[in-house]
């Protein structure tokens, strides 16, 4: 190092650096050898010489590597991204950027990424000083608003995750190639070819392989189930049954479930792996499985068996989702294989390695966007991003479903390096996002595409609108034909401009200019009009009456699909997204011992009515976890045990609640120490925010908090008395306590508090405290008590990022409604 394909790096972590770990400094060094793997493996992808028959070349093979380790060796996290941007900037740190890496990649991130992470921020500043940036969208699964930064930054390319398409490696069932994905076990099918027949567990109960197999299946290959265990489980029992080798085939219990992917099966449950193992499909296994017991089904496991790939631009069951964080803007950007990809195996020589991931599929666009800029020299960062969307195909549907992929799964759809390269056109933005819509009226909504001509001549392309997934209430359009200039015409123009009138401007626009004011002003009024480009616009129209009512807890609806122009020389394609919620106008208003409730106008809304408890917090202001106000309500469910909901209202809406936790802290006798701690958090890591009562630590009921609102409902058992009361925090017969409410943003630390007082004995009930209303409809409530009440209406609109329409402070006294 320094090596011709690696011209140059830095180690900015060093070998022990862990950002997550207290203490953990950095220590870093000029050679960014790749302790971990990940990087290298991640660069052969990208621009790697590739083995003859071991590793395939990488997409851009010609490139050169500027390596820049931002990790410890033990991976781990990291905060050093933005350190390594700078250096792409200006490797010689010169202080001139003009020798700045032509494009970065980085398969890296952090979940539920925002515009204004520091690593975004970094990655935005670069794209906007010529720097090609692509990132991975992350591994979180389909959960909306997950997708990662700093691929989230608006100018860089977030990639999803697919299958890999074409020829992939396979087994041989009696002469019958069938795909797999070998595993990631210690023993590899290059050790040594496996033949067999066919064999699976006699006890049908037992067909994934999770308990002890009693058959004999010596010399046999096993056909297993993918199942509920783990399959270092299902290795185990297979190679004590005398198999030779493992065939799991996975389940189709859910869409994700259908294709086959890596195996686990390295030796975690302490028991060495002895035999090569390989998934297939769960079409094929079934089919297979089902055919055991008659003609004898020899299978080969060898490394030169090849079939071609049914599920290639499927999405990968780990890739995350979008829309963007901190707008729903369109994210991930598009779509490249990411599962069970071979590359460069670290300290192996010229051995490889497979893995899967999206720091996988990313290092393939970065790739292409070499070869699009080798073959465009000069062509901008939006005009790169445009035809790597522009040239996409659309990815696989869901699964057995059948359903197509969303926008904010597959971006504008899966990578196609030879189209992208011959393009003569684009269209940018690729990807256009309307945000989410939450009208209660009519909306007319557009964005404008620029198509840029880089050919000679002047081009007519037709346009087609093409719906991915539409919804009811919600119309999108594109126009019908599109005129752009060609390079021709302008050079034309100009030349006569330059020996006319334009002398000043010809100087202007190739030297540095002896001209001003006229010359100039008609040069720049004639590039506006006849420049090699023209705008267009996507018109998206919404009646929030008919469009599908939001149930108010974890729902999304989007609307998405492609304008495709095509002028018969190339095909571009632009997606565009929303994510659509029809708003409801509830109110209430309190006189003479009656509440009314009214929706004036939109679609369904629903109110919720708890007893207030505090309003404001004491530290923060207009963030999402920041209180507005707080309430509860209690026995409401008899049957099961006493309960107490809290009603959180917050000052701006979330976008997902996954991304905050709140904390209770109860002090049951009043003597200043705290009894419980009510918890609602991800804990499970899967978007869904759910309740717990510690020191207990159960998890109890889902979060009733919906994406893109300010308001929830926090469900908890109150009584230790009650059939469920060992989850409950509440003594036989005490119905007050004290509260502490913390409220957290799990990605930057910062909390609001407030505290507060509950007395169940002095609850407000009204006759119903939970229901919807029609729009123009209204319900007329008697109400029990007195004093201050909370309202949450969780379908009223969001304005901005405001929750304060979803909110409302009503006081039971006669006086009227605040």
């Amino acid at each position: 190092f320094p090596t011709a394909k690696v011209i140059g790096g830095y180690d900015f972590a060093g070998a022990t650096y862990d950002a997550s770990v207290d203490g953990s400094v950095p220590t870093p060094d000029p050679d960014p050898l790749d302790g971990d793997g990940h990087g290298s493996h991640v660069s052969g992808i990208a621009a790697g010489l590739g083995v003859p028959g071991k590793i395939g070349v990488g997409v851009a093979p010609g490139a050169s590597i500027l390596a820049l380790k931002v990790f410890g060796d033990v991976a781990g996290s990291t905060s050093l991204v933005s350190d390594a941007i700078e250096m792409a900037l200006d490797p010689n740190g010169d202080g001139d950027i003009s020798d700045h890496a032509d494009v970065i990649n980085m398969s890296l991130g952090s979940d539920y990424g925002t515009p204004d992470d520091p690593s975004a921020v970094a990655s935005q500043n670069a794209a906007d000083m010529g720097i090609v940036v692509v990132s991975s969208a992350g591994n979180a699964g389909p959960i909306p608003y997950i997708t990662g930064s700093p691929a989230v930054a608006s100018a860089a390319i977030s990639v999803a995750s697919s299958l890999a398409g074409g020829e992939t490696t396979g087994i041989d069932v009696n002469g019958d190639s069938y795909e797999s994905v070998e595993g990631a076990g210690p023993v590899k099918i290059a050790d040594g070819a496996v033949t067999g027949d066919l064999a699976v567990p006699s006890d049908a109960a037992n067909a994934n392989g999770c308990d002890p197999i009693a058959d004999d299946m010596t010399n046999k290959i096993a056909l297993i189930s993918r199942g509920v265990c783990s399959f270092d489980l299902k290795y185990i029992n297979a190679q004590a049954a005398g198999a030779s080798a493992i065939v799991v085939y996975n389940d189709g219990t859910a869409p994700d479930r259908i294709a086959p992917i890596i195996m686990g099966g390295v030796g975690d449950l302490g028991v060495p792996i002895t035999i090569p193992g390989t998934m297939i499909s769960a079409f094929d296994g079934y089919a297979l499985a089902a055919a055991v017991g008659g003609t004898p089904l020899v299978a080969t496991l060898d490394e030169g068996i090849t079939a071609e790939s049914a599920f290639g631009d499927t999405i990968s069951d780990f890739s995350s989702q979008g829309p963007g964080g901190g707008g729903s803007g369109f994210k991930p950007d598009l779509t490249a294989p990411g599962s069970g990809i071979v590359s460069t195996g670290v300290g192996t020589g010229t051995d490889s390695e497979t893995l899967s991931g999206t720091s996988m599929a990313s290092p393939h666009v970065a790739g292409v966007a070499a070869l699009v800029l080798a073959q465009n020299p000069g062509l901008t960062v939006e005009g790169v991003k445009a035809m790597l969307q522009n040239s996409t195909v659309d990815a696989v549907p869901d699964g057995t479903i059948g359903d197509p992929q969303p926008m904010s799964r597959q971006g504008a759809g899966v990578v196609r390096a030879d189209k992208a390269v011959e393009l003569t056109s684009y269209a940018t933005p690729g990807g256009v996002s309307f945000g989410r819509l939450n009208p209660s009226r009519r909306i007319h909504e557009r964005r404008s595409v620029e198509l840029v001509n880089l050919a000679t001549e002047s081009r007519w392309y037709n346009v087609t609108t093409v719906p991915n997934h539409s919804v009811p209430g919600v119309e999108v359009s594109c126009p019908k034909r599109v005129r752009v200039n060609g390079d021709r015409d302008s050079w034309r123009h100009g030349h006569h401009d330059r020996h006319g009138r334009g002398h000043g401007w010809g100087h202007e626009r190739h030297g540095k200019g002896h001209g001003k004011g006229h010359d100039d002003d008609h040069h720049d009024r004639w590039k506006k009009n006849h420049d090699a480009t023209t705008k267009f616009d996507i018109v998206l129209r919404m009646d929030p009456k008919d469009a599908p009512y939001d149930d108010a807890f974890e729902s999304q609806t989007e609307v998405d699909g492609w304008c495709v122009l095509n002028d018969g020389d190339d095909e571009l394609r632009v997606a565009y997204m929303a994510v659509v919620d029809p708003a409801s106008t509830m109110r209430a208003e309190y006189e003479d011992g009656v509440l009314n409730v009214s929706n004036g106008r939109g679609n369904v809304g629903w109110a919720e009515g708890f007893t207030l408890t505090g309003e404001d917090g004491l530290l923060l202001d207009d963030k999402f976890n920041a209180f507005r106000a707080m309430g509860f309500r209690s026995n409401s469910y008899a049957a099961e045990g006493d309960l107490i909901e809290f009603g959180v209202a917050s000052e701006k809406s979330w976008e997902s609640f996954a991304t905050g936790e709140i904390d209770i802290y109860v002090d049951v006798d009043g003597d200043g120490v705290d009894d419980a701690i009510l918890i609602v958090a991800d804990f499970f890591e899967d978007g869904f925010p759910v309740t717990a009562v510690f020191p207990q630590g159960a998890a109890l009921f889902d979060a009733g908090a919906d994406y893109n609102d300010g308001s929830a409902i926090l469900t908890f058992f109150s009584k230790t008395d009650a059939p469920l009361g060992s989850l409950g925090f509440l003594p036989p017969g005490d119905t007050d306590f004290d509260y502490t409410a913390v409220f957290f943003d799990v990605r930057t630390g910062e909390y609001d508090v407030q505290f507060g007082s509950v007395d169940l004995a002095n609850e407000i009930v009204p006759a119903a405290s939970t229901f919807g209303l029609e729009a123009h409809d209204s319900a007329t409530l008697p109400v029990s008590g007195s004093g201050d009440m909370l309202w949450l209406y969780q379908n009223n609109e969001v304005r901005n990022g405001d929750a304060s329409r979803q909110a409302q402070v009503v006081n039971i006294t006669g006086a009227g409604g605040e």
